[in-house]
């Protein structure tokens, strides 16, 4: 089912910090080894960390868990 490509439509997605839930695509960019799958929800507002330079194109940040474009 979630294979790398596929677009996912959630309505009233619910935020593990308990923000209001909302409709959001979830995006399968890879699947890797033991079933985990590598994915990003898109959004229209930035919520990088302040201390992050941002620019275009892809960000790395390995200590953070962030790697987005």
């Amino acid at each position: 089912m979630f294979e790398k490509g596929n677009l996912y439509y959630f309505k009233d997605y619910i935020f593990k910090n308990g923000n209001e839930p909302k409709n959001k695509f979830f995006l399968v960019l890879k699947t890797i080894d033991k079933g985990f799958i590598a994915a990003i929800l898109p959004t229209k507002v930035e919520s990088l960390p302040s201390n992050i330079e941002k620019s275009h194109g892809c960000i790395s940040f390995p200590e953070k868990c962030i790697c987005c474009y």
